[in-house]
């Protein structure tokens, strides 16, 4: 168990931290390729590399000196609308309640920045992060196939969630 964890905006050098550990877990947890790899890759390396705007962070969990997850919140074509992204939780860490602090980092920093709502994109095969968000209040609105993340061709649904806040 571990009680002592610290959630913070993410120093430079760690977005690599962020996109390799999305290429890892989800090749492990769910074969999925470099499609979907360079994917999450190219979202955290272009906020590092980008000036990005007040209304956006890039935080991580830390435990014992060790990054254990990492969640971000940008700014998504509607300036009143804020989209969750790069959430996860190290398996190892998994179940220690670091998940809800990530998720309670962005909202707070959400109204704060005064969004109206909020949207993320998650896939069907993410039982527990789909429960997590259901949680949160967000709701399903669209569901799309995707044959190209999945090394063995399996067709997983992509499905965008929204909320008010």
């Amino acid at each position: 168990m571990y009680n002592s964890y610290s959630i913070r905006p993410y120093k430079k050098g760690e977005e690599k931290y962020v996109a390799d550990k999305h290429r890892n877990v989800y090749l492990e947890e769910y074969n999925w390729g470099p499609v979907f790899g360079n994917y999450a890759a190219s979202v955290a390396c272009n906020f590092a590399l980008t000036q990005r705007k007040s209304r956006e962070e890039l935080w991580v969990a830390e435990i014992q000196g060790t990054l254990a997850g990492c969640i971000m919140l940008s700014e998504a074509e509607n300036p009143e609308i804020g989209q969750l992204r790069l959430f996860l939780v190290d398996k190892k860490y998994r179940k220690n309640g670091v998940g809800t602090a990530l998720t309670s980092a962005l909202m707070n920093k959400a109204r704060v920045c005064n969004y109206k709502k909020l949207v993320l994109w998650t896939a069907d095969v993410l039982i527990e992060a789909r429960q997590h968000y259901s949680t949160m209040g967000f709701t399903c609105v669209e569901s799309i196939s995707n044959d190209v993340w999945n090394l063995s061709g399996k067709t997983i649904y992509e499905e965008k969630w929204e909320m008010n806040i």
